[in-house]
C-alpha cells in the first residue's frame, strides 16, 4: 500500500471497494471505469486512463489479472481480482493500522453506497436520460454490470436501513415513465434480475409500467413513499402484474402494501395476468398479505385472471396454508373457470396431494369437470402419472370410467403416458379397458392402443397379462393393436402381440395387413419379423418399397428385384424360387468361402452349390463390376457387402426364403418354411 502514490490513492480505494463487494468478478475495463467515477457516480471522460491496465499498476501488488478462456462474451475478457484472500481481509479489518493503511480501510455500507450510486448514475447518463458529458458515441464499459446488478446493491442498502435521499432520487429518476421506456429499449439488461420472476417487471402488453409499479415490484419502500408523496396514482394500471398493489402482493411486501392501501389503492381492482390482488398473493404463497387483504374486505370468490379465482391459484401452486385460509373465509371449493377448470383439478394436475385432500374434506366434488368441459381431477392426475393422487381420488369416489371431454378415459390417458402404477390403480378400481360401439369397433383409442402407439412396453405387457382387453380390437379406422405397433415400428411389442395370439392376417378399413402397413412405413425389422411368423408377402403391391433403396417387391414370387441391374441366378429345380444378386466377383468369392465352412449345414451347402453352378455358367449371371461395394437387393436382405468382411449366414438364410433339404426327406414334399 505504501507504494500507491498519494495522487492515485482515491482511485485505488474505489477499485478496492468494487473488487470487495461486486456481485460478480470484474473485467479490467470495468474496474478501470469504476475507479474514475465521481463521488455520486458522475463521469468525466477526461479522467479515464490511457490504458485500462493502468489500474493494475496503481493497485500495486494487491491485485492480479487473468485472461478469459470461455466462448461467452464476458468471459473472453481479462479479469481483475485480489491476488489473495488475505488482501481483502486486511482491507476490511477495522483494527488499528498504520495511518497509511487506514486510508484504504473499507466498510460494507460505504462500498455498497458507492457502487449503488455509481450504477444508477451510470445508467442514467450512459443511456442519455440525464444531462451528462457522455453521448451515444462514448463507450460505457461499466454499463452491462450497472444494468444487471444495480437492484441487488440497492436492496442490500435498503435492508441495512433507510436509503440515502440521493440514491432514492436517482431511483425515482430511473423509474420515470418516459425515461424508463427509453432505458429499457436501449439497455435490455436493466431490471432483468430484479424480483424472483423476471417477467413481473417487463412491460405489459397494453400499459407500460409506472414508476410506482417499478418501485413496488422491486420492494423499495422509500421510493414508493416518495412517489406517492409527489402525487403518483396508486391505482394506475400498467405492467405484467397490473398495478402497484398487485406488484407489492407479488412479492408479499407488507410495508409497501400498507402504504398503498393507506393512500387509497383498490383492494379488488382487476387487471394484469393474475386478475385480482388476492389471487396473486395466494398464488405466491404470501399468507400474511392474503390475511390482510381478506380482513380489508377482498372478495374471496372474485372470478378473474388466469387461474379464475384465488383458491384455484393457491391450489395450482400447492399453497396448502393459503388454501385453508381462503376456505375459512368462504371460498367456493367447486367454483369453475380458470385455466384448469376447478381448484381440485388444479391441485391434482400439480400433484399437490395435501391440497387435494384438504379440498375433498371441505366438499370438493371428486367427479367435477371444468365449466367448459375440461378434464376431471382423476384424468388430470392419471395423464401425468400422479399415482398417489389417483389413489386418493378413487378412494373419494371418482368414477374411473368418466371420459375427458366425452372421449378419452383416465385409463387411456395413463396408458398413453406410460404410467404403469396409475394404470394398475385404475384397473383395480374397475376402469373399463375398452369402449366399443355396435360394430365392435373401439370408439376411441383403448388403453392398449394408446400404450402401443406411445411404445410403452411395460404397460402393454400389463394390459395383456390381465387379459381384460381384446387383442384384436379395432379402432374406428379398423386398425388392430398389431397394425398400430407395426405402423410405429415397435418390433418388441409386435413380437409380444404375436405371442399372445394377435391375428397376423387381419385387415383394416382399407384392406391393409400389418405387413403392408409396416412395409409402407419402412420398418425393416417389423417386416422381417412378420414374414418369419407367417405373414404372406405375396399380398404386397408389385411396387411396394420394403426399404429405402431401389428394390421393389415382385408380387408373383415375393422376391426383391433390383430393376434393370441384375439377371436371374436360375437353377435346375423349378420348384425353388429365383435368387437375384448384385455382387462383385470378389464379393461372390467371399460369400462362397463363408458358405463352404458350414459343412454340416445343408441349407448353406445347397446355396453354395447353386452359386457355384451359376458362377460356372449353368447359367452364368451378369456380375456387376462398377464398384467394389454393391447393393444386394434380395428379399429381406438390404445391406452393403464389404469384400473384406464375411456376410452373416443367418441373414442370408432369412433372405433366401427357400425350402430346407431337411423337409425333403423320403421325397415327402412339405410347405415352404422360413429359416
Amino acid at each position: 500500500m505504501s507504494d500507491i502514490p498519494d495522487t492515485q490513492a482515491t482511485k485505488a480505494r474505489k477499485a478496492f471497494q468494487w473488487l470487495a463487494y461486486s456481485e460478480r468478478p470484474l473485467h479490467i475495463e470495468e474496474a478501470a471505469e469504476a475507479a474514475i467515477l465521481g463521488p455520486l457516480g458522475s463521469l468525466n471522460i477526461k479522467d479515464r486512463f490511457a490504458s485500462p491496465y493502468d489500474i493494475v499498476d496503481i493497485c500495486s501488488s494487491l491485485v492480479s489479472v487473468s485472461p478469459g478462456h470461455s466462448n461467452k462474451e464476458f468471459e473472453k475478457q481479462t479479469r481483475i481480482a485480489f491476488n489473495h484472500p488475505s488482501a481483502k481481509e486486511f482491507l476490511l479489518d477495522n483494527s488499528s493500522k498504520s495511518p497509511r493503511a487506514a486510508v484504504f480501510t473499507i466498510s460494507e455500507n460505504q462500498a455498497q453506497t458507492l457502487i449503488c450510486h455509481a450504477c444508477l448514475s451510470y445508467l442514467l447518463m450512459s443511456t442519455g436520460i440525464s444531462d451528462s458529458p457522455g453521448d451515444k458515441s462514448t463507450p460505457y464499459p461499466l454499463l452491462s454490470y450497472a444494468g444487471t446488478y444495480w437492484y441487488r446493491h440497492l436492496m442490500i442498502l435498503s435492508r441495512q436501513g433507510k436509503l440515502r435521499r440521493s440514491i432514492t432520487a436517482l431511483a425515482v429518476e430511473l423509474f420515470d415513465t418516459k425515461r424508463s421506456e427509453h432505458l429499457l429499449r436501449d439497455v435490455d439488461e436493466v431490471l432483468a434480475n430484479g424480483p424472483e420472476d423476471p417477467s413481473a417487471i417487463r412491460p405489459g402488453n397494453l400499459h407500460f409500467p409506472t414508476p410506482l409499479y417499478y418501485a413496488s415490484i422491486l420492494g423499495i419502500s422509500d421510493v414508493v413513499v416518495m412517489l406517492i408523496e409527489r402525487g403518483d396514482d396508486v391505482n394506475e394500471i400498467g405492467g405484467y402484474c397490473g398495478s402497484p398493489l398487485h406488484a407489492a402482493s407479488f412479492n408479499g411486501n407488507i410495508e409497501i402494501l400498507h402504504s398503498l392501501l393507506g393512500y387509497g389503492a383498490k383492494v379488488d381492482s382487476i387487471c394484469g395476468y393474475f386478475g385480482s390482488v388476492l389471487q396473486i398473493a395466494s398464488y405466491r404463497g404470501h399468507g400474511e398479505a392474503v390475511h390482510i387483504l381478506l380482513d380489508l374486505g377482498a372478495d374471496v370468490n372474485l372470478a378473474c385472471g388466469y387461474y379464475g379465482s384465488a383458491l384455484q391459484a393457491a391450489a395450482a401452486a400447492g399453497r396448502a396454508a393459503e388454501v385453508q385460509l381462503l376456505i375459512e373465509y368462504g371460498a367456493n371449493v367447486n367454483a369453475g373457470g380458470g385455466a384448469q377448470g376447478s381448484a381440485l383439478i388444479a391441485a391434482a394436475e400439480g400433484a399437490h396431494k395435501a391440497v387435494v385432500q384438504m379440498l375433498l374434506e371441505n366438499g370438493a366434488d371428486p367427479n367435477g369437470h371444468g365449466s367448459d368441459g375440461t378434464e376431471s381431477a382423476l384424468h388430470a392426475a392419471a395423464a401425468r402419472g400422479h399415482s398417489s393422487v389417483v389413489g386418493l381420488l378413487i378412494d373419494a369416489g371418482s368414477d374411473p370410467n368418466a371420459k375427458y371431454g366425452g372421449s378419452e378415459s383416465s385409463l387411456t390417458a395413463a396408458a398413453r403416458g406410460g404410467h404403469k402404477d396409475a394404470v394398475q390403480l385404475l384397473m383395480r378400481a374397475g376402469a373399463s379397458v375398452e369402449s366399443k360401439d355396435s360394430s365392435d369397433m373401439v370408439v376411441q383409442d383403448s388403453a392398449l392402443h394408446a400404450a402401443i402407439m406411445s411404445g410403452h412396453i411395460s404397460v402393454v405387457e400389463l394390459l395383456l397379462r390381465r387379459r381384460l382387453t381384446d387383442i384384436n380390437s379395432k379402432d374406428p379406422k379398423g386398425r388392430s393393436p398389431l397394425m398400430k405397433a407395426a405402423a410405429c415400428g415397435h418390433t418388441q411389442i409386435v413380437l409380444m402381440l404375436l405371442n399372445k395370439g394377435a391375428s397376423i392376417r387381419a385387415t383394416d378399413s382399407n384392406g391393409s395387413t400389418a405387413l403392408m402397413i409396416a412395409t409402407d412405413a419402412g420398418h425393416e425389422g417389423v417386416v422381417d419379423l412378420l414374414i418369419q411368423r407367417g405373414a404372406d408377402p405375396s399380398l404386397l403391391s408389385p411396387t411396394a418399397r420394403l426399404w429405402d433403396n431401389d428394390s421393389t417387391v415382385d408380387s408373383n414370387d415375393g422376391l426383391s428385384n433390383a430393376t434393370g441391374r441384375t439377371d436371374d441366378i436360375a437353377n435346375s429345380d423349378s420348384s425353388r424360387p429365383t435368387i437375384q444378386l448384385e455382387l462383385t466377383e470378389e464379393q461372390m468369392n467371399v460369400l462362397m468361402s463363408g458358405l463352404s465352412e458350414r459343412q454340416t449345414d445343408k441349407s448353406a451347402q445347397n446355396l453354395l452349390q447353386t452359386l457355384q453352378k451359376s458362377k460356372h455358367g449353368i447359367p452364368k449371371p451378369e456380375i456387376a463390376t462398377g464398384s467394389k461395394i454393391q447393393r444386394a437387393n434380395t428379399f429381406g436382405l438390404d445391406a452393403e457387402f464389404d469384400p473384406t468382411k464375411r456376410i452373416p449366414l443367418d441373414k442370408l438364410q432369412r433372405a433366401f426364403s427357400w425350402e430346407s433339404d431337411d423337409d425333403d426327406d423320403d421325397n415327402t414334399r412339405k410347405g415352404p418354411r422360413r429359416k
